[in-house]
């Protein structure tokens, strides 16, 4: 080896000691390798809805079904019971006195109720509803198990215009089908926006892809909507069997 190969100078082929390799792909100013910038996917579109289908029986019901409206402070929960419960619905807000007051004045303390008559799609009868909204907040968590007794199907309503929404609305669907592993549910995702991806949403609620049928998007706050978005939510209802009726004099 000579002198001027050992203090740099050219190597054997010509090329020049500390000289980097050439290599094929994007690279920085100084010439390094850098990954390449891979576009992301396009999003997922939400597909149209299709028309519910309620399960053979449930018109037949007597008694009301009782609904479950859940879901993070400020989702819509109270605004969805009034909007479509007939008059003389109940509200239980409190003035709101935290830093929350900037999302919202009042927020419930222990329930909102409301009852209505839901049309059956098909047009054969229509079904009678109780609707109980639950709380928002954490620190009246402990009326989420008084109101989730005898529930048929729960909703959970999600903001999707704020992360923090998103963030709560997975852990309250967690904590509900933790307590209630065998009720049916929907997911309503409220405030979107037509960028939102369906399975960002689905991956951010912590639903599996095959829970994503239950996913659906609602504009609470109009009547018709909401009446739309129950009967969406009643054709995962499983209906009860109807009371056996006992005829006839008792055998000796």
């Amino acid at each position: 080896m000579s002198w001027l190969s050992r203090k740099g100078g050219r190597q054997p082929g010509g090329a020049r000691q500390g000289t980097p390799e050439s290599h094929d792909g994007p690279a920085d100013d100084l010439g390094r390798p850098v990954a390449p910038v891979h576009p992301l996917p396009p999003p997922t579109p939400w597909p149209p809805t299709p028309p519910p289908v309620w399960p053979a029986g449930l018109v037949a019901e007597t008694e009301p079904v009782k609904v479950v409206v859940t879901g993070p402070f400020a989702a819509g929960k109270t605004t969805f019971v009034g909007a479509v419960a007939e008059p003389g619905h109940v509200a239980t807000e409190s003035a709101v006195s935290d830093g929350t007051a900037a999302l919202k004045t009042g927020t419930t303390v222990s329930l909102d109720f409301g009852a209505l008559d839901v049309p059956d799609p098909a047009g054969t009868g229509h079904v009678r509803v109780a609707l109980f909204g639950t709380p928002g907040q954490q620190r009246f968590s402990f009326i989420w198990r008084i109101l989730a007794e005898g529930m048929r199907v729960f909703v959970v309503l999600v903001d999707a215009s704020r992360q923090e929404s998103r963030d709560q609305a997975r852990e309250i669907l967690r904590t509900f089908r933790g307590m209630a592993p065998d009720v049916p549910f929907v997911v309503a995702v409220n405030r979107w926006d037509e960028s939102d991806d369906l399975d960002r949403m689905t991956l951010a609620l912590g639903l599996r892809p095959a829970d994503a049928a239950r996913l659906v998007r609602a504009d609470v706050r109009e009547h018709a909507a909401g009446v739309r978005l129950l009967q969406l939510v009643l054709q995962h209802v499983v209906p009860r069997p109807p009371a056996l009726t006992v005829t006839g004099a008792a055998a000796d």
